[in-house]
């Protein structure tokens, strides 16, 4: 067996995670070594970034969010390149894919997730692209140089940034989305109608309740794709933006215990001692929802993977929750929504006003701010949110904002939240 090269702390990893760990880690503990794998061979870089790099609006040099002798600041060995195939926990082992065996004291999984992959025919022609990492926005941008037409399948955040990219390239770009909404899990119906009808003004095409069923292909060579209503759209690129899924493939079978992704506690540590994990990978408790999911979202990242390093280097810090909260904009157009925005379940009562372009919506349960849509005039959004995770009862508000209208009365509920020290 090959030498095994081990470190007191392992990271698999690179992105915010990964990259708060070492900085919490190198606070408490300035000696311990530090290996940091990535599967990407690039300088630290961050990826909510590279939708204004594919648009054009920022040069590369942009996305990187640690200076480039980062590594040798913390003192910490980049193994760039290199993909973790396999954790053997019972070893404090960890696989590369060349071959090599890295061992570890402690152990942080901050693998992140990948887009997912869906069956269609055609799949398989050149001009199918996906946007996660730096190398896909340039091959994108070099294939778009050669296209006229653009087809985007999947109308969540990574669809549409990418459409809007694409977009600001001089393509004619059509969002495929399969519910009848867009960004579904960030706003809901009414508010994407208004979203909609603004990607439309910028030349735009959105469809939506349908399915892209087959990619046909030319040599080789997208040239459009065919609906499940049998319609053909021409195209020479379709960007794939269906969702992601944790990577989670190393520790199959690894005794590290699997849920949506790979189950925490409070301390970010799995059911394996020595082992803990962070960012998209990471499944937490939502603070809103008191439910087990992944809050795929880069502050979300950010904190767990601080918690993660300093409980690595021995502390008891506790992570009190991730948080669904989105915040984007399209086309001066501003969104900001959190916790439950679609609720399914008895017990929500919804409070809805749409003055286009200005969209609200409040989601209560048990007199309590569970959910935010926000659109256009989004000012208040923090103290919303203040108020949310407060708990506080609102029930005596309830009867003028219900009567008096939601964008009038909303500033009640501001000055409520400022009597109680939220100055957000």
């Amino acid at each position: 067996m090959r030498r095994v090269e081990g470190f007191n702390y392992l990271i698999i990893g690179n992105s915010a995670a990964g990259v708060s760990a070492v900085e919490a880690i190198r606070g408490r503990d300035v000696r311990g070594s530090i290996g940091i794998v990535s599967a990407e061979d690039y300088p630290i870089y961050s990826r909510c970034l590279l939708a204004y790099y594919l648009s054009g609006e920022i040069e590369e040099e942009r996305l990187l969010f640690r200076p480039p002798d980062f590594y040798q600041q913390m003192r910490a060995k980049p193994i760039l390149g290199h993909k973790a195939v396999q954790v053997v926990p019972s070893e404090n082992r960890v696989l590369l894919d060349d071959g090599r065996w890295l061992g570890y004291d402690k152990l942080l999984l901050a693998t992140g997730a990948s887009p997912k992959r869906l069956p269609i025919k055609g799949g398989r022609n050149e001009g199918l692209l996906m946007l996660r990492t730096v190398e896909d926005v340039k091959r994108i941008i070099s294939l778009s140089r050669a296209s006229r037409e653009a087809v985007v399948i999947g109308g969540g955040l990574i669809g549409l940034k990418a459409a809007y990219g694409l977009s600001q390239r001089g393509l004619k770009v059509h969002v495929i989305e399969l519910l009848d909404w867009l960004l579904p899990g960030i706003i809901d119906p009414g508010a994407s109608r208004i979203l909609e009808q603004r990607f439309r003004e910028h030349g735009i095409e959105v469809r939506t309740g349908i399915s892209v069923e087959e990619i046909r292909g030319r040599k080789g060579w997208v040239e459009g794709v065919r609906l499940s209503d049998g319609s053909i759209v021409p195209c020479q690129l379709v960007i794939l933006a269906a969702g992601v899924s944790p990577n989670v493939e190393a520790v199959q079978d690894s005794g590290i215990e699997l849920g949506r992704g790979i189950i925490t506690d409070e301390l970010m540590r799995t059911n394996v001692e020595n082992i803990f994990a962070a960012g998209d990978v990471a499944e937490t408790i939502d603070r809103l929802r008191g439910e087990r999911v992944i809050n795929a979202l880069w502050p979300n990242a950010i904190s767990q993977g601080r918690v993660a390093g300093q409980n690595m280097a021995g502390g008891k810090t506790r992570y009190n929750g991730s948080l669904s909260m989105n915040s984007t904009s399209f086309y001066d157009l501003d969104i900001i929504s959190f916790g439950v925005v679609n609720p399914t379940d008895e017990g929500y009562e919804s409070i809805v006003e749409s003055r286009p372009p200005n969209y609200r919506k409040l989601v209560l349960k048990e007199g309590r701010i569970v959910g935010l849509i926000a659109l256009g005039k989004v000012s208040h959004a923090g103290v919303m949110l203040s108020l949310s995770l407060r708990g506080d009862e609102l029930s005596q508000l309830r009867g003028g904002v219900m009567s008096g209208g939601l964008l009038r009365n909303e500033k009640l509920l501001v000055i409520q939240g400022r009597r109680r020290g939220f100055n957000l």
